[in-house]
């Protein structure tokens, strides 16, 4: 193997890969890569685990729920019309 900062001296090559090697292994600290790391490494363990495990049964849908029928809505009275329009109504409203 040849990098431009790979090591001549046998010794200093045999400490470059150990700490390649440890660097790979190390789980990175921020929480969401961490996250996922573990994740791969759970898949790689449990692939061929994970394929051949059968799928649970789907949990069956309840019964839909009889609502009561509703009121007819009332008509909004003057001052509830006159709040319609959003914040920009009201501020036209305001400045006149």
């Amino acid at each position: 193997m040849y990098t431009a900062t790979y090591p001549q001296d046998s010794t200093l090559r045999r400490h470059y890969e150990s700490a390649k090697r440890f660097a790979a292994d190390q789980p990175p600290s921020d929480s969401v890569l961490r996250r996922h790391y573990e994740q791969r490494r759970l898949a790689m363990t449990q692939g061929s685990v994970r394929a051949a495990a059968p799928r649970p049964a789907p949990a069956p849908k309840p019964a839909p729920a009889v609502t009561p029928a509703r009121k007819p809505q009332q008509p909004a009275t003057t001052q509830e019309a006159r709040n319609d329009g959003g914040f920009f109504a009201w501020l036209k409203r305001f400045f006149g």
